[in-house]
């Protein structure tokens, strides 16, 4: 499915869109919708399915993107959205409204991603404000043989205002995996350059494991830039990272790095670090970095 139109555009399937590369090296995606200048609209219904499976080349299931002047994206999934890579990276939903956009995700259906080096569940993008607003599940996981492993659960990014809301039973999960080089997972990542907030009543993961590298997990992320980071948890948030003999193994359940940083926690946040002889494992419930810091 690819549609794009110069003045907005709307998208509802009811249906099954898949899409497959199985033996070569290209890139696939399940399904695009663009704008020029307008706006865009894609509803995914219940029992709807999305998929995108590729061997060598990256899958993303759906690629939705707003290109006007304050342009407005929406994404609403309530289906299922598959995407998965033997050997590339992979991607469930990749949203972006640029030129001062306004991204809004939602999703109450499931999101289940399977990358190689790298894999992201819902990536999300709004120039001016970005809400990324999840009850369902989502699901990333990042598995290499050789080199690096980056998983993101879910990632809402904006120049200015960005909010992610994992609502209950709601849950966001990052697996990363890396035989010999280094594994990087991410639960939730808010980075916005005014304000930047993640609020948290359902389950947040994150779990990165290299065999003979150094191992990071970080279960939620909030980056202010120069201006306000808050995260208010009252569900759980769990990061767990195991390195092996003389390797490094990080982990920190919540983080908040801005200049006005911010935690409200009155729910669960762990995290577990282990590393194997001769290494190096730091482990870290809540941490908050800022000029002012509550």
């Amino acid at each position: 499915m690819d549609i794009g139109g110069v003045h907005d555009v709307t998208v509802v399937n009811g249906g099954s869109v898949l899409a497959s590369d199985a033996d070569g090296g290209h890139d696939v995606i399940g399904a695009s919708v663009f704008s020029d200048y307008g706006s865009v609209q894609f509803d995914n219904l219940a029992g709807a399915v999305i998929g995108a499976s590729a061997y060598d080349g990256s899958a993303t299931a759906l690629l939705a993107a707003s290109q006007g002047y304050y342009g407005q994206l929406a994404i609403s999934n309530e289906g299922v959205i598959n995407a998965d890579s033997i050997h590339g990276d992979a991607s469930g939903i990749v949203a972006s409204a640029v030129s001062y956009g306004y991204a809004n995700v939602q999703n109450s259906g499931s999101v289940q991603v399977s990358g190689y080096a790298s894999a992201i569940g819902i990536d999300a993008f709004g120039d001016y404000s970005s809400t990324l607003d999840n009850s369902g599940d989502v699901d990333a996981d990042a598995d290499a043989a050789t080199g690096d492993a980056v998983a993101y659960g879910a990632s809402n990014r904006s120049n200015h205002l960005s909010y992610l809301y994992n609502d209950a039973p709601g849950t966001i999960a990052a697996t990363a995996h890396a035989a010999y080089g280094v594994a990087v997972a991410v639960g939730a990542y808010v980075v916005g350059g005014d304000v930047s907030t993640l609020h948290n009543d359902g389950r947040i993961t994150a779990s990165a494991k290299s065999d003979f590298g150094s191992a990071q997990a970080y279960g939620a992320v909030v980056e202010g830039y120069s201006g306000v980071g808050l995260l208010i948890s009252g569900g759980d948030v769990d990061a767990s990272t195991v390195a092996g003999i003389g390797g490094y193994a990080q982990a920190t359940g919540d983080l908040v790095v801005a200049s006005v940083a911010s935690i409200f926690n009155d729910g669960n946040a762990s995290a577990t670090a282990t590393a194997g002889a001769a290494g190096v494992a730091i482990a870290t419930g809540l941490h908050a970095e800022g000029t002012n810091t509550a």
